[in-house]
């Protein structure tokens, strides 16, 4: 059946037409869900929210009379802006209270010493008159441009600075990295100017330019080394190291770096004194450093190869000490006759060399009590010295009234060396003293109580 109405039987279903939003809907009827899109959709801080409080319409007019009126000639602006004004209630002004400031004081800055042409140098006569000569000649060829202008003026200026006209050589300088910025050995020049003027900063702005661009450059890498060597030990070392990297034969690096390890690792330190000395072997300086090494550790055979080779290079100069560190290596080791030949030279070129004389008085003590007695009462260690002087007279010569007048003068010299005490008690103890023995004892209990040598 066609045209059906609903609820009849099958036919064409006719489409409603939807309800249109409409400004005017009652309050009371709902929004159906399909019908939401298409409402307009504003945004929050664009729709206008009012204050009920506030009127839908100001009669500005009516203000304005009711205020006295605008005056001729005024902006109505300006005089609602100076009307609100009067109208704001005034905040009352807190009473100001002034609070002195802490100045800091002046930081006093050193003054850079001054540029001039007069600083004395050391070069000989015919060095001064040679140099003079080739300023003339440079200066000739600059003004004629004969030669490169920038390779000109920087040697002129390292000829300035070496004449002690530091002006003059800084000028040059500037002249040069002016006219040719890359040239290097104008900065490098540059840099010890800077060194005497105390700008540490800027001649390491020099080196590190230098560095930027000629990265083998190991003299760079050594100054900068040499400018932290007092301020960073770390940075010393790292520069040490690229120098190295650049020169790795140069014994002088190796001992320069090992004097900055000796301060914080001693096992680095002698690696890079045994390499100085594989590059070098006549460098006497690693050599005593890495020997009194070996010595403090009780590495006796190294400590007397080191002395050996030592006395061998320098047989002159600190000949005396020499002998005296292999003598007492030798002593460590057992080696006797060694030592005492060795002991005997040093005393013979320093007769007042005390610690070879008590070494040799050790020696001495049982083989020979009388010449160890003249080796102790000339030695230096006053306490030891009077302590096994006295033990001579006790032990091998029986002479127990000289022996105690030594034992009381050590104990004179240091009163809390507990060693002068139990020998003067021994020396009582031969005495037939017991009761004095027991005291002595007692003031060495008293001042060490934990010793095994009271048993």
């Amino acid at each position: 059946m066609q045209g059906g109405c609903l609820g009849q039987g099958p036919g064409p279903r006719v489409p409603r037409p939807r309800a249109s939003w409409c400004p005017h809907r009652s309050a009371s009827h709902g929004v159906l869900p399909g019908e939401r899109k298409y409402f307009l959709k504003v945004p929050l801080y664009e729709r206008q929210i009012r204050c009920p409080s506030v009127p839908t319409l100001l009669n500005f007019d009516q203000f304005a009379q009711s205020r006295g009126g605008i005056p001729e000639k005024t902006d109505p602006r300006k005089w609602v802006i100076e009307l609100f004004a009067k109208d704001r209630p005034q905040k009352a002004r807190s009473p100001v209270v002034s609070v002195q400031k802490e100045v800091p004081e002046p930081v006093i800055e050193l003054s850079k010493l001054e540029l001039s042409d007069h600083v004395p140098c050391n070069l000989p006569p015919e060095v001064i008159r040679y140099y003079e000569s080739e300023v003339e000649k440079l200066t000739h060829e600059i003004q004629n441009e004969k030669r490169n202008l920038a390779f000109a003026y920087c040697r002129r200026g390292a000829i300035h600075r070496k004449l002690g006209k530091l002006q003059s050589a800084m000028n040059d300088l500037q002249e040069t990295i002016f006219v040719e910025p890359l040239f290097l050995n104008a900065y490098w020049h540059r840099h010890f100017i800077y060194l005497f003027q105390d700008k540490i900063n800027d001649a390491l702005d020099d080196l590190n330019f230098i560095n930027k661009y000629n990265k083998n450059h190991a003299e760079a890498y050594l100054s900068k080394a040499e400018i932290f060597r007092e301020k960073d030990i770390t940075l010393a070392i790292l520069n040490y190291s690229q120098a190295i990297k650049c020169r790795p034969k140069d014994a002088n690096l190796y001992f320069k770096r090992g004097e900055m390890y000796e301060k914080t690792n001693k096992v680095l330190a002698i690696d890079d004194y045994s390499k100085c000395i594989y590059y070098d072997p006549k460098r006497s300086d690693a050599l005593w450093k890495r020997g009194m090494f070996y010595f403090e550790n009780e590495n006796w055979i190294g400590a007397v190869y080191d002395f050996t080779s030592l006395l061998k290079l320098d047989p002159h100069n600190s000949y005396a000490s020499n002998r005296t560190n292999r003598g007492r290596a030798y002593f460590k080791r057992n080696l006797f006759k060694q030592a005492t030949q060795d002991f005997s030279v040093a005393i013979h070129l320093d007769p007042n060399n005390w610690l070879a004389l008590y070494y040799r008085a050790c020696l001495f003590r049982k083989s020979s009590p009388y010449r160890a007695l003249q080796d102790y009462s000339v030695s230096g260690t006053a306490t030891l010295a009077y302590i096994n002087i006295g033990l001579i007279y006790l032990q091998h010569l029986d002479n127990y009234t000289e022996a105690f007048w030594w034992f009381t003068e050590a104990i004179r010299v240091d009163p809390l060396y507990i060693q002068s005490y139990i020998c003067r008690a021994e020396t009582y103890s031969k005495l037939h003293k017991l009761k004095r023995a027991v005291t002595e004892l007692s003031r060495a209990i008293h001042l060490q109580p934990v010793h095994s040598t009271y048993i």
